[in-house]
């Protein structure tokens, strides 16, 4: 869930009713977190979610290729591109997206027109595309080489890290809290550092807080 009342308005109304802080709500997932893996069944996937250790995302967690496209967790061997159907829904390409009308009857008209429904997309440059894999190889494996990046996108480590901000600095408050552990060449997120990693990735996300756009809180 994604208390957003600014997007959905209709959310105010559970402000009236009193909203659990960010300790109650850390508290209230590390007591579930704690169940279901100390279960012995199943590991922690990602921010939220968990599998069996029998599964297909649980053996890609552990060989390093768990990823993650719009539709949630998945394997970079099934990760494809996801086309959407629908009011409002939204289709992931590889370097693009696509949102139909959210309107329903602005929809049907242009579907029974014989039109796409798109109504507006966005292309993501090489940067963003950087960026974006730097985000996901942290909240999906919770580990990243920059080498492996800079082979990937054929450049120099030195341009992956001034594309997304990196800066010692400013990582070093996650490693003397325990969150991070850190190289010249990898970046670690700790066990603990799973429950804040929105707050770790955000300092390697430059475009974050230039457009003036609000966002979920991350705890």
């Amino acid at each position: 869930y994604a208390h957003v009342p600014w997007v959905k308005p209709h959310q105010n109304l559970l402000e009236k009713e009193g909203l659990p802080g960010a300790e109650e709500k850390m508290a209230m997932f590390k007591s579930a977190y704690d169940l279901i893996t100390q279960s012995g069944e199943y590991d922690a996937i990602g921010l939220d979610h968990f599998s069996r250790k029998d599964d297909s995302l649980s053996i890609a967690l552990r060989s390093g290729k768990l990823h993650r496209n719009f539709q949630g967790y998945c394997t970079r061997e099934t990760t494809g591109q996801v086309y959407a159907f629908g009011m409002s829904a939204i289709s992931q390409l590889y370097n693009s997206y696509a949102q139909n009308d959210k309107n329903i009857e602005n929809y049907i008209r242009m579907i029974n027109s014989g039109k796409p429904a798109t109504v507006k997309g966005y292309c993501i440059s090489e940067d963003e595309m950087i960026i974006k894999e730097v985000i996901e190889g942290l909240m999906c494996n919770n580990k990243l080489l920059w080498s492996e990046l800079a082979e990937q996108f054929e450049t120099s480590v030195g341009r992956i890290k001034a594309v997304c901000g990196y800066s010692p600095d400013k990582m070093q408050q996650y490693i003397d809290d325990g969150l991070l552990i850190m190289d010249d060449n990898s970046l670690n997120i700790t066990g603990p550092g799973r429950f804040t990693i929105r707050n770790i990735v955000a300092e390697l996300d430059p475009k974050l807080n230039s457009g003036g756009k609000q966002f979920s809180k991350s705890i």
